[in-house]
C-alpha cells in the first residue's frame, strides 16, 4: 500500500511540474501562433492583390505548420522538460526554411511558380522520410510521452472509417434539409468518390506534416490547458472559436469573396467549433496524433470531392443555409458532448496529458 501511494505521489508531482506553467505556456502558444499567423496573413493579402492564387496556397500550407512550430518553441522555453530534441529541431528548421522561401516569393525575389509538381513531390517525400528517420532515432519513451508514436494500423483504419460515417451523416442531413436530397445521395453513394477518397490516402504519407502541424497544436497541446482552466466542454468550445479565428485571413482572401465574407467567416467559425468537438472526441478515444491527422486530411479531401475542387462553393449560401447546417452540427455534436470523453472526472488519465 505504501509503495502504491509513493508511486501515485511521484506521478502527481511529475504532472504538477509539467503543468506548473500552463497559463504562461498557453499565453506563449497563443502569442507565437497568432503573431506568425498575422505575418502570414499579411503575405496572403499581398499575394491576393499583387500575386497569384498558387502563392496563396503555398502560404496556407505554411500556416498549417505554425501550431506545431509554436508548441516546439514553447517547449524549448521549459528547461526542465525532456523532449525529442532532434525531431523538434528538424521541424523548426524545415518550417523556418519554408517561411523564408514564401517570404522571398512574396517579395518577388524568387518565383515559386517555377517549382514543378515533380520537384514539389520530391521535396515533400524527402521531408517525410527525414521526419520519420528522426522519429525512429529518438528515444521511444520520449516519443510515447509526446504522443508521436502511432497506435496499430487496424485501430487507425477503424476510427478513420468511423469519422467518414460521421462526416457523411452530416452531409446527408444537411443536404436533405436544404432541399438537395437527390444530389446529396448521388454524391455520398457514388462509388467513384469513395474510391477516390481511398486512393487519396496514399498521398497522406507524403503530405502528413501539414496536418500534423495543425493537430499537434490544436489537439495535443492546447486542449489540456484550456480544459484545466475552463472545464472540458467550455474548453473544447473555446478551442473551436480560437481555431476558427485563426483561419481569418484564409477565409478573407481565399475561401470567400468580399461580398459574402461575413457568411463565410461565420460558417468557418461554427464549423471549427463543431469539428473541434468531433476531433477532440476522436483524439481522446485514439490517443493518436497520426490518426487525428489522417482524419483531418480525410475531412479536407471530402470537401474537395463534394465541391468538385471548388472550395469557394463550400462557403457560398445565405443565412438560412447557415442556420440549417449549424442546427445539424449541433444535433450531431450532442451525443459526443454527453459522452464519457467530456465528463468531468478527478484523477483521470487523459490522452491529452503530455
Amino acid at each position: 500500500m505504501n509503495t502504491k501511494l509513493k508511486i501515485l505521489n511521484q506521478k502527481k508531482s511529475s504532472d504538477k511540474m509539467f503543468f506548473s506553467n500552463q497559463n504562461k505556456d498557453t499565453q506563449k502558444f497563443i502569442i507565437i501562433t497568432f503573431s506568425m499567423t498575422l505575418i502570414i496573413g499579411i503575405l496572403i493579402a499581398h499575394q491576393f492583390y499583387h500575386g497569384t492564387a498558387l502563392g496563396i496556397k503555398h502560404l496556407i500550407l505554411l500556416q498549417m505548420l505554425i501550431p506545431a512550430f509554436s508548441v516546439i518553441l514553447v517547449t524549448k522555453t521549459n528547461k526542465n522538460l525532456e523532449y525529442p530534441k532532434h525531431l523538434f529541431n528538424y521541424y523548426l528548421v524545415i518550417v523556418s526554411f519554408l517561411f523564408c522561401l514564401n517570404l522571398l516569393n512574396t517579395l518577388n525575389i524568387i518565383d515559386m511558380n517555377l517549382i514543378t509538381p515533380q520537384l514539389s513531390t520530391f521535396f515533400l517525400l524527402s521531408n517525410s522520410l527525414i521526419f520519420l528517420f528522426f522519429l525512429k532515432y529518438e528515444k521511444k519513451e520520449l516519443t510515447i510521452k509526446w504522443k508521436l508514436r502511432g497506435e496499430n494500423l487496424s485501430k487507425i483504419i477503424g476510427w478513420t472509417f468511423a469519422y467518414i460515417l460521421v462526416y457523411n451523416i452530416f452531409f446527408l442531413f444537411n443536404g436533405f434539409l436544404n432541399g438537395k436530397a437527390i444530389e446529396t445521395i448521388r454524391l455520398v453513394f457514388n462509388f467513384k468518390n469513395l474510391l477516390s477518397l481511398i486512393l487519396s490516402t496514399l498521398e497522406f504519407p507524403i503530405s502528413f506534416i501539414f496536418f500534423f502541424g495543425e493537430e499537434y497544436g490544436w489537439r495535443f497541446f492546447l486542449p489540456p490547458r484550456l480544459r484545466q482552466r475552463f472545464g472540458k466542454i467550455k474548453g473544447v468550445l473555446l478551442l473551436g472559436m480560437i481555431w476558427g479565428i485563426w483561419h481569418f485571413a484564409i477565409v478573407l482572401f481565399y475561401y470567400s469573396e468580399q461580398i459574402n465574407f461575413l457568411y463565410a467567416f461565420l460558417s468557418q467559425l461554427i464549423n471549427c467549433i463543431y469539428l473541434g468537438v468531433i476531433f477532440a472526441y476522436f483524439y481522446e478515444k485514439t490517443s493518436d496524433i497520426w490518426c487525428i491527422s489522417l482524419i483531418h486530411f480525410i475531412n479536407n479531401y471530402y470537401t474537395t470531392i463534394y465541391y468538385k475542387g471548388e472550395i469557394h462553393q463550400a462557403y457560398k449560401g445565405d443565412f438560412k443555409t447557415l442556420f440549417i447546417s449549424t442546427t445539424v452540427m449541433f444535433i450531431i455534436s450532442i451525443p459526443f458532448l454527453f459522452s464519457n470523453v467530456f465528463k468531468e472526472k478527478t484523477n483521470e488519465n487523459s490522452s491529452y496529458r503530455c
